[in-house]
């Protein structure tokens, strides 16, 4: 609406305050500086969010495990161990008070 695109695509940035949109935003106004279309712009941008994202992803993945561990040990292990030794340690109580 009267804007160049440059300042427009800029101040968007600015108000989104997204490194992802910057960054983007940036590329955008590369490209038009160079003269690179559009459209490979968006196939490399959209290629790095990809990657971006992928690498993100198996990093949670990889922290999983270790949250997973704490209430495993302390909440299902004792169980585990009663259901195991229970049986056992009832017997040993009839034993040494039976005799």
């Amino acid at each position: 609406m009267g804007v160049p695109r440059r300042t427009a695509l800029k101040e968007m940035a600015d108000r989104c305050d997204v490194k992802e949109m910057s960054a983007f935003v940036t590329a955008l106004l590369q490209a038009e500086q160079l003269g690179v279309p559009v459209k490979n712009v968006l196939e490399s941008q959209a290629e790095r969010l990809r990657v971006e994202r992928k690498q993100l992803i198996q990093a949670k993945a990889a922290k999983a495990p270790i949250k997973i561990m704490l209430p495993t040990v302390f909440f299902i292990f004792p169980v585990i161990f009663i259901i195991l030794l229970g049986p056992a340690a009832v017997s040993m109580i009839q034993t040494i008070g039976g005799g």
